[in-house]
Formats: structure tokens, sequence, C-alpha cells
């Protein structure tokens, strides 16, 4: 179905969308509601499918069976404590993966309204949580890694969630959408080129300022990347490229320069650590041997997943600081193949809905990466990948000023003179 006018039924969806968008993405929202209430107010959305866009389910039907088996594996593995508890990692994965579906019905609707009109409230959703947070950095440069670590029964860290500052998820969903801008600033030229520049370098200083290590030397290595695919000419390709040879080659020192000079002690301390690990000291990071206990823990059961009954078993898993081996250890390699496996059919079902989906490669790249050195089952994250950056891109390539190259038309045929007789 495609129109172009107002509806009624268009208006009652955008606001509907709106409000559990902003249980998800608002910080003072999020961390007030309960998973099971998010659950429950999304319900009226799938009978809103059922009953008139029925193809969605029916497209999507590998998608759902896969949260099926992930529920019905950990329910029969020995390695979960109880019931609940077996459908704990199958709940976040369904509200994580929400914003697909509200994205395939818009995509099924195909209104310009309706996606101007939601894109226009994501806008001021993370603007307004980007604004609250940067200015928080100003004023308290560690409060993002403070958000990570925080509790719900930290009241300064709630105060800070009352505030809607936002802490790791919404920071690493600003580091997925600054390679999309670098896409942006490339597609286009002149004063929108600028403008999109200047707003790529406004969110990696956002980066740095998080204190993410992580998140910097993602958000610097997929940029470049983009600026150097999205280069045209030759010449500054291979300036770049040589630039970032020469940079690899005297990085050490380069990380030391900048631990001893940057006011952030964490990224200071990891800047050291990299260095010393790079110069072939043993100076490492202390995920290393994170990694090393959960592939152990792998090994124990590599079906099923480790036995969460242990205390320490399941210190590790709640520790282990990435989505991927969390997975592995815990769950098994199944349920680790089923979930990676709905990650790669919702980005192949997202780039259908586009004309150009190559460039959205770098994003989905980045977010699979991401998934092994951190978790990334946090809703801003989704929200912006699987909703946010794709309505983008198709209101990018499919409003009236982009829908490519003008056809021009045919020339005028000559007119050719009539065939004179012979002799005149």
């Amino acid at each position: 179905m495609k129109t172009d006018k107002v509806t009624f039924s268009g208006i009652v969806l955008v606001g509907y969308a709106a409000f559990l968008l902003t249980l998800m993405v608002m910080p003072h929202y999020k961390y007030g509601v309960t998973y099971k209430a998010i659950m429950a107010l999304g319900l009226p959305l799938w009978g809103w499918i059922a009953l008139q866009y029925s193809a969605i389910l029916r497209k999507n039907l590998d998608i759902l069976l896969s949260l099926l088996a992930i529920a019905l594996i950990s329910i029969v593995s020995d390695s979960m404590r109880s019931f609940n508890e077996a459908l704990n990692w199958t709940f976040l994965t369904y509200l994580c993966i929400y914003s697909f579906f509200l994205l395939e019905m818009m995509m099924v609707r195909k209104n310009k309204y309706e996606i101007g009109a939601l894109l226009i409230i994501l806008m001021a959703m993370f603007g307004y949580v980007f604004l609250q947070t940067y200015l928080e950095l100003e004023r308290t440069p560690g409060v993002a890694r403070l958000l990570a670590y925080g509790t719900y029964e930290n009241e300064t860290i709630n105060q800070f969630r009352s505030m809607n500052i936002g802490g790791f998820g919404f920071a690493y969903a600003i580091g997925l959408l600054t390679p999309y801008l670098a896409i942006l600033a490339m597609r286009h030229a002149g004063m929108r080129r600028m403008v999109m520049l200047a707003l790529w370098f406004f969110l990696f200083l956002f980066c740095f300022k998080t204190q993410y290590t992580t998140l910097i030397f993602l958000t610097t290595s997929f940029s470049i990347f983009t600026f150097t695919s999205k280069m045209k000419s030759k010449l500054w390709r291979f300036a770049l490229i040589l630039s970032i040879i020469i940079l690899c080659l005297v990085l050490p020192a380069l990380l030391i320069f900048f631990a001893e000079h940057t006011e952030y002690t964490m990224v200071a301390r990891h800047f050291y650590d990299i260095a010393g690990f790079l110069e072939g000291n043993n100076l490492v990071s202390s995920r290393d041997e994170i990694y090393w206990e959960m592939f152990k823990l792998f090994l124990q059961n590599p079906i099923l997943g480790a036995d969460l009954s242990d205390a320490n078993n399941l210190y590790w898993v709640n520790h282990s600081h990435s989505t991927f081996f969390c997975l592995l250890a815990g769950y098994g390699i199944l349920v680790t193949f089923l979930w990676y496996f709905i990650l790669c059919r919702i980005y192949k079902k997202i780039a259908s809905h586009l004309r150009h989906p190559k460039d959205l490669h770098v994003i989905f790249v980045m977010l699979f990466v991401l998934s092994v050195l951190n978790p990334i089952t946090v809703f801003e994250i989704f929200v912006m990948t699987m909703l946010f950056v794709p309505l983008m891109e198709w209101f990018e390539q499919f409003s009236p000023s982009n829908t490519g190259a003008k056809v021009p038309h045919a020339p005028p045929q000559m007119l050719l003179p009539k065939e004179m007789p012979n002799g005149n």
C-alpha cells in the first residue's frame, strides 16, 4: 500500500511508534519502565499487523521462528537456572529488534509524510539526549563511564538518568551514526557536504569525550574507511592510504603522546596499554583474559552453553563485555548461530527496501564487530541501525529531490527535406 495523503491511521501509527520509541531511547523513561511493560504496550502493534499487514508476518516468519527456537533451546538447556531466566535473552532480543518491525510497517505503507514525521521525532529524541549528554560531559567528563557501570540503586546515577543523560548504549548508537554521516558527506557536494562534515566532526568529538576507547577506535577506523572508499580521485585516495600507513608505523609513539596529553584518564590508560602491546610488551587489556575465560566456558558445553547455576560461570558471562562471547559461553553455539542469523536476515530485508543498499554495509559490519568487542543488546543501538538510519536512507534516496538523474527529453528529430525530383 502506498499513499501520499495524511490519514488518521497514519497519525495513530506515528504517535504510537513515537510512544514506544520514547520508552526505548529517552533514559528517563527507559530505566523507569520494565521490559515486561514495554512488551505489553507493544502488543497492539502485532494485532494491527495481523489484521491489516499479515504479509509482514509471512515475510518475517524465519525471524520469528528463530526467536522461538532461541527460547526453546534455552528452556531445555541444563545451563539455565529457571524458566524465567531461559526467556530473558529471548525477550531482550525481541525488544531490540522491535524497531525493525516498525520499519517494516513504514516501508509497507511508504507514506512520505509518515516517514518524515517519524524521522523528525527520532531526530528530536536523539538530538535532545545528545545535547543533554554533551553538556554534562563538559561539566563531568567521566559521566558516560559512570552510567555504564551504574545500578538502579545508585541515587547519583538515577539523577543523571532523570536528566536524560545518555550512557553506554546511547554513546554507541551515536558512534554507529558517525560513519553514515561520512557517507552522506561524500555523497553530496558544496554546502551540504560541509554541513555533513561539521556534523560528523561534532559526533566524533562526542565519542571521544565519552571515554569509551573501543568506540573511539571503531568510529575512527570505519570513518577513515568510508572516506577512503568514497573518494573518486585516485590521487586523494592514494594520499589518504599513504597517510594511514605512516600513521600505523608511528602509532605506538602517537598513542603515548595522546596518553600524556589527554585529560581523560581512562582513554589515556588504554592508550598506554595498546602502545605497550604494539611494542611487544605484556601490557594488554584485561579483556584478553575475559575472552579466554569465556572460551573455556564454551568448551564445557559447546552445544548448549556452560552451567549458569554455577556462580563463577554466571559471573564471567555477566561480565563478558561481549555479546558474541556471552552467547557462545552462556547459551552455546546453536543460540549464537540463531542470534546472528536473525541479524543477517534483518540486514538483508532492510537492504531490499533501499535503492543503494551498499551504503549501509559499513554500519552493519561495524555493528557485528562491535558485538564481539562489547555488549550491543541495548535499545538505542537497534533503534539507530534498524529504524533511524534506514528511514534516513530511504527518505534521502526516494525523496523528490533525490530520485536520480533526470532523464533529458529526446532531442527533436531533424526534419529532412522532401526528396526533390531529379534535375531540380
